[in-house]
C-alpha cells in the first residue's frame, strides 16, 4: 500500500525533537524535511526519509532580515510542494507555517508546532512599537491558524495563555519534550571525584550561566557545560575557571547519554523577564526525571510548580546567587535531602513514556488524513 506524503517544514536543521516527531512518522508515511541552515548543520540523517535545504540562511535576532528572507524563499517552498505532493504539510514555528500557507495549500491538512511561545507575542511591554508588533504578529497568527488542522504543543500552559483566544481545543495535541529512551541505553550513574552540576543543551541566558559559575566559586564542585552557543562569551569565561569544563556542541543521540553520565544534578535556570521561560517545560525535566537526577530550576515557572509537586528538584530565583549557593551546597552535603529527590525521579519515571503521547499523535494526524475537505 502506498503510503500518504507529510512535509516537515522546519526554520533550521533538524534537532532532536525535530527526529522524534520523524520517527513518529515515518513508517506510516513518506516523510519530506524541508530545512534552513542554522544551527547543528551535521545532524543525523534518518534513514528512508528526504532532507531538502532551503537557499536561506537565517541569522538569529535579525528580525527584519528575517522577513525579507521569509518573502524571497516563499515561492520556494510553493514550488517544491507544489512538486512533491504532500497530502499534509507540518510547520514549526509561525514563520514557517506561514510560508505554507498559498492557494495550493488550502486543501492540504496543515499541522502546527509551537515549540516555545515568542518572547514577542506575550511580553509584557508597555514599548509603543514593540506593542504594534505584538499585535500584527498575533493578528496574522490568528488568521493562519484558521487554517490548521492540529496545533501541537510542548507545554499545555501555551494554551491556556494565548492560543485558547483563537485556536478550538479539539485541535491541540499536547507532546511534551520527553526523549527517546533509546539514545540513554548507554547511561549510567558514575562515581565522580567531585559534585558535578551539569547544564546541556543550547547556552542561552547568559547572566543565570555566570551566576551558576560564581555560586560554585568556593564550594569544591565541578560545573559542566555542554551545547552550542550564539558566542564564546560563556566558553570564554569558563576557561578562566579551573572548577568549570566547557564541552561545546555535540551530537544529541550520540552523546546525551554519556554528558548525562558526568553530572550529579541538572541545572535549568533562565530568566524569568522573558515569559517563555514562566510557561515552557524543556526536555531538561524529563532528562532528569529517566536519569534520577535532582534538578535546579528558576521560581515562579510552570517547570517550578511541576518539580516542586513531584519532589524531583529545588526553584531559585533566577538572579539570586546566594541562594543558588545554598541550594547547591544542600544538594551536595546532605545525602538523604539528594536520595530523597532521586527516589522521587525513580517513582516518577512510569510517567515520561514517550510511547503513550506518540500514539495519540499519530492517531490524530491518520483522522485528519482521512476526513475529506
Amino acid at each position: 500500500m502506498k503510503k500518504e506524503k507529510i512535509m516537515l517544514i522546519v526554520s533550521h536543521c533538524p534537532d532532536a525533537l525535530i527526529s522524534k516527531r520523524i520517527n513518529v512518522l515515518k513508517n506510516k508515511y513518506q516523510v519530506t524535511v524541508l530545512y534552513n541552515e542554522r544551527g547543528n548543520e551535521n545532524f543525523n540523517h534518518i534513514e528512508d526519509v528526504k532532507y531538502i535545504k532551503l537557499n536561506c540562511k537565517f541569522q538569529n535576532g535579525k528580525f527584519i532580515s528575517r522577513i525579507v528572507k521569509l518573502i524571497k524563499i516563499k515561492n520556494e517552498i510553493k514550488e517544491i510542494i507544489k512538486k512533491i505532493n504532500p497530502q499534509i504539510l507540518y510547520a514549526f514555528r509561525l514563520d514557517m507555517l506561514w510560508l505554507t500557507t498559498s492557494n495550493i495549500t488550502k486543501k492540504k491538512k496543515i499541522i502546527y508546532e509551537v515549540a516555545d511561545l515568542h518572547d514577542i507575542v506575550i511580553n509584557n511591554s508597555k514599548n509603543k512599537i514593540k506593542l504594534v508588533v505584538k499585535k500584527i504578529v498575533k493578528f496574522i497568527e490568528k488568521r493562519i491558524c484558521r487554517y490548521i488542522d492540529i496545533l501541537c504543543i510542548t507545554s499545555e500552559k501555551f494554551y491556556d495563555v494565548y492560543f485558547k483566544e483563537f485556536v478550538e481545543k479539539d485541535k491541540v495535541v499536547y507532546m511534551p519534550n520527553i526523549p527517546e529512551l533509546k539514545n540513554f541505553e548507554e547511561y549510567k550513574k558514575v562515581r565522580k571525584d567531585k559534585f558535578t552540576i551539569g547544564f546541556i543543551g543550547v547556552v542561552r541566558y547568559k547572566e543565570q550561566m555566570k551566576m551558576l559559575m560564581e555560586a560554585t566559586k568556593n564550594l569544591d564542585v565541578k560545573v559542566f557545560f555542554a551545547g552550542s552557543s550564539q558566542d564564546d562569551e560563556i566558553e570564554r569565561i569558563a576557561k578562566e575557571n579551573k572548577w568549570v569544563e566547557y564541552y561545546g556542541k555535540y551530537n544529541y543521540s550520540k552523546d546525551i547519554a554519556k554528558l548525562y553520565s558526568k553530572c550529579d544534578c541538572i541545572y535549568s535556570v533562565y530568566d524569568t523577564k522573558y515569559n517563555n521561560v514562566k510557561y515552557a517545560l524543556p526536555n531538561k525535566l524529563y532528562e532528569s526525571i529517566y536519569c534520577e537526577l535532582p534538578i535546579i530550576v528558576s521560581k515562579d515557572t510552570y517547570l517550578s510548580e511541576i518539580v516542586q509537586k513531584l519532589g524531583i528538584g529545588c526553584s531559585v530565583e533566577d538572579k539570586n546567587v546566594t541562594e543558588l549557593k545554598e541550594t547547591i551546597y544542600k544538594l551536595k552535603n546532605d545525602k538523604d535531602y539528594y536520595n530523597k529527590i532521586v527516589i522521587n525521579c525513580k517513582n516518577n519515571k512510569q510517567n515520561i513514556k514517550l510511547e503513550k503521547y506518540n500514539n495519540y499523535f499519530l492517531k490524530k494526524i491518520n483522522s485528519i488524513a482521512n476526513k475529506k475537505g
